[in-house]
């Protein structure tokens, strides 16, 4: 008995000495960690079958059309990768193991911290062609059984990897086939980029739209991250993600409050932004070289500042849009994104108040440059002619009518949906304007005797625009957003509706 007391005694001794080694010897104790966090993900490895990658970048579990027990154990992985990516250094060791599923459950809990430092450790795995947990996921068989034969597919380290940072990639604009050291030479000694935070507030909502308030204190701590960047970078951060983001942010981030932050920045500075010129070391942020993939970013963030051209530039800025506009057309071959009419709609609205006729003469010009042949649907004169709009309202009513039906005809020959429909595109401009006398131009569309030609798409957006500020909508979203091959009996009932709304 004394003995085995001794030998307990030695036994103790000896882990308490271990720890005390661990704790003086800073090797010693990642060393622990990493053995402790292995034994930690071995004991769970049992209990995952799979391993949804896309769901584990959507940051939820996949609730349909996935076998419940499958659904719950998504649920409880992704609960795990949270878990364990508190201790980033034992993860980043595990990525060494010899054991393929340790090395994928390390890159998914490294993942989930959503630090992209550790994009390069992720990085180092793109080429591990072992196998690992089959891949399960979302199925569009509308069936209540499933097959898992039908949601299943077999997955190496390697393409869960390149999952992860594919994420990173398409929140930059880079293309899937950019090689990383290519993309992180640019970004590895910031501490921050646009692109990043675009990964968070995706993360952070779950890529739900519209935006489940669920999830609004995980997108809070995105935008409490935001709001501590420098005044320059956190307004131009703003409006990379009001442009880029998939899902709906809701009244998170607002256009109004990206325009404050613009304005802070003035109008010096946005005009070299829309120069292509540099106006923070933010990578995400500058569009200096053409590069047709990032300077679609730049199209959909200039278009932005051109939008709100009245709140942010100067009547003196004119000649520079237009100069800009000139620039991006010699340009065209190089971007593939071209010249667009917002220059000279941007242009035109700085001087309407205070010279309608040159704002008059910078619009005819641009309806030169871009006919209405120019493209299906007829969307870039739409541009021109809503602008046209808000620029004299009433006193343009014919020439908006007229081309209304012109685009009208159009679309129908070339059977234009509503993605790219001009008739669409205008009649979004007048309800963005809110001009008081918005109805008499309604009514001239409706009493016109082209009135039987609009189709689908324009005829919803006609009742949309009729039914801003009405208690109730003229006709039941289920109805108008319903509408299939009935569509032309119900064109029929909704222009009778229009004509009894407007001539009451």
């Amino acid at each position: 008995m004394a003995v085995l007391k001794s030998i307990v005694v030695l036994l103790l001794c000896g882990l308490d000495a271990t720890a005390v080694r661990a704790a003086d010897d800073p090797t010693a104790k990642r060393e622990a960690e990493a053995a402790q966090m292995r034994r930690r993900i071995e004991a769970s490895i049992t209990r995952f079958s799979h391993f949804a990658t896309a769901d584990i970048v959507a940051n939820r579990p996949t609730k349909t059309q996935w076998p419940e027990k499958m659904i719950a154990e998504q649920a409880e992985l992704l609960a795990q990768l949270q878990n364990w990516s508190s201790q980033p250094e034992a993860l980043r060791t595990l990525l060494d193991d010899h054991d393929p599923k340790v090395r994928t459950l390390a890159l998914g809990a490294l993942f989930v911290r959503e630090d992209p430092h550790d994009l390069p450790l992720i990085a180092s795995l793109a080429d591990d062609k072992t196998p690992t947990f089959p891949l399960v996921h979302s199925s569009f068989n509308s069936s209540p059984q499933i097959d898992l034969k039908e949601i299943v597919t077999p997955q190496t380290v390697g393409q869960a990897a390149g999952r992860f940072l594919e994420v990173y990639l398409r929140a930059a604009h880079c293309k899937s086939d950019r090689s990383f050291a290519e993309y992180w030479r640019r970004r590895k000694s910031g501490t921050t980029c646009a692109s990043w935070l675009l990964v968070k507030t995706e993360r952070a909502t779950r890529n739900i739209s519209p935006f489940d308030i669920t999830y609004r204190q995980d997108l809070n701590r995105v935008m409490d991250e935001i709001k501590r960047l420098s005044a320059p970078d956190r307004a131009w951060t703003q409006v990379y993600l009001r442009c880029l983001s998939l899902t709906d942010i809701g009244d998170t981030l607002t256009d109004e409050m990206c325009v404050a932050a613009l304005k802070k920045v003035g109008p010096d500075q946005i005009i070299l932004f829309l120069k292509r010129q540099r106006v923070t070391d933010d990578p995400d942020l500058r569009f200096d070289e053409l590069d047709p993939e990032r300077s679609r970013v730049y199209s959909f963030m200039s278009h932005f500042l051109l939008d709100h051209v009245r709140d942010l530039l100067r009547a003196e800025d004119v000649p520079t849009l237009l100069a800009c506009e000139e620039f991006e057309r010699k340009a065209t071959s190089r971007t593939l994104i071209g010249a667009s009419p917002s220059w000279a709609a941007a242009a035109a609205e700085l001087i309407g108040e205070s010279d309608p006729a040159a704002a008059r003469k910078i619009i005819e010009a641009a309806l030169q440059r871009f006919p209405l042949s120019n493209i299906r649907g007829g969307q870039e004169q739409a541009v021109l002619i809503g602008r046209l709009w808000r620029i004299e309202g009433l006193k343009e009513k014919q020439r908006i009518v007229d081309w209304f039906y012109k685009a009208q005809a159009k679309v129908i020959r070339e059977k234009s949906d509503e993605s790219n429909h001009g008739c669409v595109g205008l009649l979004r401009s007048v309800r963005a304007a809110k001009r008081p006398n918005t109805d008499e131009l309604m009514l001239m569309i409706i009493e016109d005797s082209r009135f039987d030609q609009i189709d689908l798409p324009a005829m919803k957006e006609l009742l949309e625009t009729a039914g801003d500020g009405l208690s109730k909508p003229l006709v039941s979203r289920e109805e108008l957003y319903g509408a299939d091959g009935r569509a032309g009996k119900l064109i029929a009932r909704w222009q009778e509706i229009l004509r009894r709304h407007f001539q009451r």
